[in-house]
């Protein structure tokens, strides 16, 4: 309340998966949130990097998009918390 809104980043954590990050201090320090995608084991050595993550606003969703050894997967979610895949390109 009364300060800066909250900014969300996501990130890759080797050994750990994508982490959700926040700062309620205009990004000076962050706080990781919870583990959204944890690491697949299927995927060592070539775990998915750097999410990006946008605001869509005709769906209402936030989308995220990265690669996954073969191809990009796109995934969707209204609280940046739980996310639903969507889609795979190679």
């Amino acid at each position: 309340p009364g300060g800066s809104p909250a900014i969300a980043a996501f990130y890759t954590r080797t050994g750990v998966g994508q982490v959700l990050a926040a700062s309620t201090d205009g990004g000076v320090s962050f706080r990781d949130l919870e583990v959204v995608l944890p690491d697949q084991p299927q995927f060592r050595g070539n775990q998915p990097r750097d999410p990006k993550v946008f605001w869509h606003a005709p769906s209402r969703h936030w989308c995220m998009v990265f690669y996954e050894g073969t191809g990009f997967v796109f995934l969707r979610s209204t609280d940046l918390r739980r996310w639903e895949r969507t889609g795979f390109l190679d």
